[in-house]
């Protein structure tokens, strides 16, 4: 969903506070526009509570810190710690007392006064300790529970209690949205009521911070949806963000909270009154002047292999907005051919290519060597017979000039679960209210369980490694495409593509429209990082592949078209690549509507159309039974009725539709012979062998 200004903004209302909310002080009607739209936001939140549930746990406060923080090198940093927490009880005022912190969320306190308690026991920490121990703040505890930070996407921003801040902002100039990530430098107020905005970018916030009163049910679902929130949308804002930290406070309980591309991970609360590297270096944020003579824009230079090269547009940005996501960001980028510590004295070669900076599963291949790997297979086929194959697969494929996952510390860049085993306790079931939901528990060497509602499962929590790609040609995704002829001369070259593919036994797993691009009008191949060798030597083989496009035998997971029990090991095919060109085929038919339908009359008849569609696209309806009776039903067309009623009346689309039923009809064929015919041994595994396949 594309977040709109109102989606982000909330401002407080001159409504009295609810129960447990800091008292806040009244407001004016000059942002009544922003109060309306408090239930946009609320219901920002709502979806990404959903979206995170399944991957949000919960350890031990020392399980925490051992995981998520480095260890300090300091060999006096405890008696630094002693020193100062004397002097904090011996100041005047005493921030210390003999029962606790002095002052915090004192009832009478307005919501300002509350706030810059915390503050100023924050400051006076970090002061003391710099001046005992020489150590110099990379951050500062800042409490705006009413200013909102300026954003680098698009129409958003942020307002939470606090945020920790970096020092040395690394915006070096007041940026406003203008379009996506390309940002224009100009006068920007927005107010708040009486209060006018923060001068700082949400890309120095290094992490963010939200209180309440009480400790009750509802205020700490109200604090973990602030946090959802504000993670989310800092790490969406800044592509140089790897990953967040946050602190949230309920009374006098306190939690910590990590947030990666691959889990979000809380502390147990604990009682503060008791208890006592985040950014890439290889992207960097510029201003540099706007062609179209409005001032200044924003600019991110992204250093791949040796090379720097600057981001000039956004191509796509995939659900960088999501928390637990692949992150996909996908710019046209030129090489920095002259560089100079003056930004402005940098020069940028004349060549526009492709940079893909991504979060993929850590099981993911070099999609570099996966391509080099086709052609020296197909290179030695060549040299038995005599064929040009070699010569001849490039043009289906993309040209990859640097594809390696991201080095930190010469470290690859990764998000991984804590825990070498994979089993979890969840204290109550999905079905519960959110508000009422807690996270998953997970424990790093020390005992730890939940007393509410015990239930043992299995968490599908996979890793994620940091990749970025450098491709040559610039292209588009079938996703933007309306010409119905473009459109299938693409699919027609992707299954040539795919024979390519076949003959050096290696099966792609994850063809959808969006893997599938066009330079020009000629298709080309990518995403290669999923692919696997056809007899691969592991009998754990992870299905994978986008779910409106995934094969039925996938979807299912065993073998449907055989008339007797198959001993072969499941595992994706050549003819499951190719059954996801038919549903890429009518994906397109049933939801990228053709410019040609326009002579279709009755608009009744298209919304048939797409509620068809919701059969074979949709998210909450059974798709492997729609989908069986489609592709194995000898009466097929029986089940798309209305597809067959619309192209009817534009004869220049049968053809189209013809030929998607003559592959489902060979297709299906396939599948039967293939299941019928008896699997070689390979590796201790039982599969086809490679000329089983006929298509």
């Amino acid at each position: 969903m594309r977040r709109t200004p109102q989606d982000w903004i909330s401002c407080d209302s001159g409504q009295s506070s609810p129960a447990g909310e800091t008292p806040r002080r009244s407001f004016t009607d000059q942002d009544q526009h922003t109060r309306l739209t408090s239930k946009n936001l609320e219901q920002q939140r709502e979806s990404l509570d959903e979206s995170t549930y399944e991957h949000t746990i919960e350890g031990t406060v020392s399980s925490w810190f051992d995981h998520y923080t480095a260890a300090s090198k300091d060999p006096d940093l405890a008696r630094h710690v002693r020193l100062v927490t004397q002097r904090l009880k011996t100041a005047r005022p005493s921030l210390i007392k003999t029962d606790g912190w002095n002052g915090l969320f004192n009832l009478t306190h307005d919501e300002d006064a509350t706030f810059a308690q915390i503050q100023l026991i924050a400051k006076t920490i970090s002061d003391d300790l710099s001046q005992d121990s020489g150590m110099v703040p990379y951050t500062t505890l800042v409490c705006t529970p009413r200013r909102m930070t300026q954003s680098e996407v698009e129409d958003t921003s942020m307002k939470l209690d606090g945020q920790v801040r970096v020092n040395i902002s690394s915006t070096t100039a007041t940026v406003a949205p203008n379009h996506g990530h390309n940002l224009r430098t100009r006068t920007r107020r927005i107010f708040c009521g009486d209060s006018e905005a923060m001068d700082t970018n949400t890309s120095d916030a290094a992490g963010v911070f939200v209180a309440k009163l009480h400790n009750t049910t509802d205020q700490i679902a109200q604090n973990k949806k602030q946090m959802l929130g504000g993670g989310s949308h800092i790490l969406s804002n800044d592509p140089c963000r790897r990953f967040l930290f946050g602190l949230s406070i309920e009374h006098h309980t306190m939690r910590f909270w990590y947030f990666a591309r691959s889990h979000v991970a809380i502390s147990e609360k604990f009682d503060y009154h008791v208890h006592p590297e985040h950014f890439d270096p290889w992207v960097r944020r510029v201003s540099i002047p706007d062609p179209a003579g409005a001032g200044e824009k924003l600019a991110y230079e992204y250093r791949v292999g040796g090379d720097w090269y600057r981001t000039t547009e956004l191509i796509q940005e995939d659900r960088a907005l999501d928390i637990v996501t692949r992150a996909l960001r996908i710019w046209k980028v030129r090489k920095i051919v002259q560089h100079d510590d003056d930004v402005g004295k940098r020069k940028l070669g004349d060549e526009t290519y492709v940079l893909k900076d991504a979060w993929p599963y850590e099981d993911a291949q070099c999609e570099q060597l996966i391509q080099q790997t086709m052609y020296d297979r197909l290179g030695v086929l060549d040299e038995r017979d005599g064929g040009t194959r070699k010569v001849d697969a490039p043009q289906y494929f993309m040209t990859i000039l640097h594809d390696a996952p991201v080095m930190i510390d010469g470290e690859f860049d990764t998000a991984r679960h804590p825990v070498s085993t994979r089993r979890f306790v969840r204290a109550l079931s999905k079905a519960a209210p959110a508000r009422e939901r807690l996270p998953i528990r997970f424990e790093c060497g020390e005992a730890g369980r939940s007393t509410v509602h015990e239930k043992t499962f299995r968490m599908q929590c996979r890793g994620r490694t940091h990749w970025r790609t450098l491709y040559k040609e610039v292209c588009k995704d079938l996703y933007t495409v309306t010409s119905p002829r473009v459109y299938f001369k693409a699919l027609s070259t992707v299954v040539k593509g795919l024979k390519f593919l076949r003959m050096a036994e290696i099966v792609h797993r994850d063809l959808s429209p969006g893997n599938v691009l066009l330079f020009g009008e000629d298709a080309k191949i990518s995403d290669l990082e999923y692919c696997r060798t056809h007899v691969f030597p592991t009998v754990h083989d992870l299905i994978s592949g986008t779910p409106g496009f995934m094969a039925l035998e996938l979807s299912a997971g065993q073998h449907l078209f055989a008339s007797k029990r198959i001993l072969a090991f499941f595992a994706h095919n050549f003819l499951h690549d190719l059954e996801s060109v038919i549903w890429m085929a009518l994906y397109f038919l049933y939801r990228q509507v053709p410019e040609c339908l326009a002579s279709v009359e009755g608009m009744p008849l298209l919304h048939a159309l797409w509620e068809e569609s919701s059969r074979f696209f949709g998210l909450d309806v059974d798709q492997i039974g729609w989908r069986s009776m489609v592709l194995s039903q000898p009466e097929s067309i029986a089940y798309i009725p209305s597809l067959m009623k619309v192209y009817k009346q534009v004869p220049e689309m049968q053809e189209f539709l013809n030929a998607v039923l003559e592959l489902r009809e060979q297709l299906v064929t396939e599948y039967r012979v293939l299941e019928a015919s008896s699997p070689v041994v390979a590796n201790n595994i039982e599969r086809w062998d490679v000329n089983s396949f006929r298509i």
